[in-house]
């Protein structure tokens, strides 16, 4: 009986551990399957096309790209700055010498192109033909960190201020002094410098882990915009010279985008499903992003300023990153990737890792089966029209498309992406400092922008 008993035993277990491996391979065989269907199809998605590429520069030098309003571009790579039309023609060339690696550079539309060497040199170059149109001197010094000094244009471009080693200088585009504030007196790093049309700026201080922040008016600074214990806020300066304030209540579980007039009042408040401060504006719309990359439930909300009305825009698998351009009927184009974890997805992970369910006792748990779906590699873009219907295209993996334009002012051509390009090297050399980096102009396929026109 005992050895009768001790067999029947034996089977039993090898029976039960046979009914566990089995059930734990068909858990497997469902989530591959799953995968499988909510992988992204990135062959499927339409191509940007390829319309011109730069000169190759030095991968270890600072390289960006600025572009204007009337289509010209330029690059900075080291203390080289070059000029090209839109179709890609080297229209000037410049070497500013003493220029440090982080400089400062930006670019508005009557200001030109501005470089600040994070200390006392200011000198602003014009877009044009690449000479000095006027430089000079600030109180101050070389400073230790690139993050001390900060430097914003007014929306229209005619405006240009510096904030650097306690003191905020504000100038017209003929380079005349319009003020100079002590802003030693102020608490906190300063993050932003929100420059108005009219002249007027408000600061954005970082303090502790919140934000601060402070107008100047009348040579004094006054705080502005409700601040927040135990959430997150942070407004930027529209086009239409309004305030995105977007608030987060971590305590009340509670998100909104607040639009604000300069003095710090409401105008909207419009609720949304996360926080966001990746958002894109013109005269006519505000829009932003839902959640973010790594959001499981990302989307797009789009406010008309006219009669404060949103669109709330569901991305569907597409998961948007940045806005990179919106035009005047609000349609955009935003840069993104295929396949994150959709909502129903993501429960089903949540619910299956909770079971903790063990096939036999040194077995993993489910909670360590279920992967995330994988992102899309290389860059994607979506063009969304003003009914909210959406398209995806991609690049080649070997490139990255820009985040948005470097403070460009080109912000409503939908037809056109830049990128930059890395010089492709055999693999034993990949890892080396020396690779090289080029500029890509991309478009929407024509029949893409006939679509949209």
């Amino acid at each position: 009986m005992g050895k009768d008993g001790s067999r029947t035993g034996n089977r039993a277990r090898r029976i039960l551990a046979w009914i566990g491996f089995s059930l734990l391979a068909l858990l497997l065989a469902c989530i591959a399957m799953v995968i499988y269907i909510s992988k992204p199809a990135t062959g499927y998605y339409p191509q940007l096309v390829r319309n011109w590429e730069t000169e190759w520069f030095d991968g270890k030098l600072r390289n960006r790209m600025y572009v204007t309003d009337g289509g010209s571009i330029v690059i900075h790579s080291g203390n080289r700055f070059i000029a090209l039309d839109s179709s890609g023609r080297q229209v000037w060339e410049r070497e500013v010498d003493d220029l440090p690696e982080r400089a400062k550079v930006f670019h508005g539309r009557e200001i030109g192109l501005v470089l600040f060497d994070n200390g006392h040199q200011l000198q602003v170059l014009d877009v044009q033909d690449g000479r000095t149109r006027w430089s000079v001197e600030l109180v101050g010094g070389q400073q230790a960190s690139h993050r001390v000094s900060r430097v914003s244009t007014s929306p229209d471009g005619r405006l240009l201020a510096v904030s650097n080693a306690g003191h905020l200088f504000v100038f017209d585009a003929a380079g005349e002094l319009l003020a100079d504030a002590d802003t030693s007196v102020l608490s906190g790093e300063t993050l932003r410098i929100n420059l108005e049309d009219s002249g007027q700026l408000t600061l954005c201080l970082k303090v502790g882990h919140g934000f601060d922040y402070q107008r100047l008016s009348d040579g004094a600074f006054h705080r502005v915009f409700p601040g927040m214990t135990g959430g997150f806020n942070y407004a930027q300066l529209t086009e239409n010279g309004n305030f995105m304030f977007s608030r987060t209540d971590f305590s009340a579980g509670i998100c909104s985008m607040d639009l604000l007039a300069p003095d710090g009042t409401l105008l909207h408040s419009e609720p949304t499903p996360e926080g966001s401060i990746k958002s894109i504006t013109n005269d006519g719309y505000l829009a932003w992003i839902n959640g973010g990359h790594a959001s499981a439930n990302s989307s797009i909300s789009r406010l008309r300023l006219s009669d404060y009305s949103c669109e709330l825009i569901n991305t569907g698998s597409f998961c948007p990153d940045v806005p990179i351009a919106m035009d005047d009927a609000g349609k955009l184009l935003v840069k993104g990737s295929p396949g994150k974890n959709t909502v129903g997805y993501e429960y089903l992970r949540s619910t299956l890792s909770e079971a903790h369910w063990k096939a036999y006792e040194h077995a993993p748990s489910v909670a360590g089966l279920i992967p995330d779906l994988p992102m899309a590699d290389g860059n994607y873009v979506m063009l969304v029209d003003s009914k909210g219907n959406q398209t995806v295209f991609r690049t080649d993996e070997s490139m990255y498309i820009f985040d948005s334009f470097q403070h460009s002012v080109s912000e409503s051509d939908l037809s056109v992406v830049y990128a930059t390009e890395e010089e492709e090297r055999p693999p034993g050399q990949r890892d080396e400092a020396n690779g090289r980096v080029r500029f890509v102009q991309l478009s929407l396929p024509r029949t893409a922008q006939d679509s949209q026109n």
